[in-house]
């Protein structure tokens, strides 16, 4: 709120008699009733008379200083974002950002002059990232993977596709598999003591050198070629840790290992008890029937 542009602070003045200032005076009452009109309810209103209806804040150049007993909210200016709201509790605490509203557009992703892809994120409070756009799927390509700019969230809250085009299903669903971390995948030189079982009773020997997984770790088995073939544990849990770990597998159907080395494929981590790892892309392994190619809008919802 500014200041009223004809309010005079001086009146009334000090030794002067009613008639000198009384028009000054009525004046300043004047101005400071069309002052408050400004985002508020008419102080002669017949309802509401003096409530708010919109609060608008002005830019602080820092945070706000806080009594012990008081609560601030301000606005306030963030690098690459524009003014945002913030609270800060009594007692000058740590302040916090509560709205992260803008919306930001990246490069589109293209193969040749296809458009594969069309990217922006935005910020959401509680330490939420969503990132969305229009996605291109071609008939029978499957697995595909879904990129996900900029590379901050540590988890995938959910995903959803949702057809842009007209076409016909049967009942197959949508499904991301996985969240590949940016990290580089630990080649896979060797499967042992497969037990032979299935589904969450799975548990296979895979010797990786070099990696730093540790127990408790999910861990991702990724583009397996040769034998022993990809199977149900596609996703696992780190028992025992080492150049040789031992995984027990998270999913609850698919075949088993066997014995012996691939010709391809790595082992790369989900979630890292020894530190952030974080999504880059999502890969769909079931997709809609489709008759032809189709354009997709996906929404994924994240943590930072």
């Amino acid at each position: 709120m500014t200041a009223p542009k004809n309010y005079n602070a001086n009146f009334p003045l000090l030794n002067t008699s009613f008639a000198d200032w009384q028009i000054g005076f009525q004046n300043n009452f004047t101005q400071l009733y069309e002052a408050f009109n400004i985002n508020h309810v008419s102080l002669d209103s017949a309802s509401n008379a003096g409530n708010h209806e919109v609060v608008e804040l002005v830019e602080q150049e820092k945070d706000i200083q806080t009594n012990a007993s008081s609560v601030s909210i301000y606005a306030k200016d963030v690098d690459n974002q524009t003014d945002q709201l913030f609270i800060r509790f009594g007692g000058d605490q740590t302040s916090y950002q509560l709205t992260n509203y803008q919306i930001y557009s990246l490069p589109d992703i293209k193969n040749g002059s296809t458009l594969v892809q069309k990217q922006y994120f935005t910020f959401l409070p509680g330490g939420l990232i969503a990132y969305f756009g229009k996605f291109y799927i071609p008939k029978g390509s499957n697995p595909i993977s879904l990129l996900i700019n900029p590379v901050i969230a540590k988890n995938i809250i959910t995903a959803n596709l949702t057809p842009l085009d007209v076409y016909s299903t049967k009942g197959t669903p949508t499904l991301f598999n996985y969240q590949s971390p940016v990290v580089d995948g630990f080649a896979i030189t060797a499967f042992t003591l497969t037990n032979g079982l299935t589904g969450l009773d799975a548990i296979v020997s895979v010797t990786a050198t070099g990696n730093t997984f540790n127990v408790g770790d999910a861990v991702y088995l990724r583009n397996i070629t040769g034998p022993p073939i990809a199977n149900n544990l596609m996703y696992g849990k780190v028992t025992v840790a080492g150049t040789t770990l031992t995984i027990q597998s998270l999913n609850s159907a698919g075949s088993a290992f066997v014995n012996g080395v691939p010709t391809g494929g790595d082992l790369v981590s989900l979630t890292s008890t020894s530190g952030p790892v974080f999504c880059d892309r999502l890969i769909l392994t079931a997709q809609p029937d489709q008759s032809s190619a189709q354009n997709f809008f996906y929404f994924v919802l994240g943590n930072t």
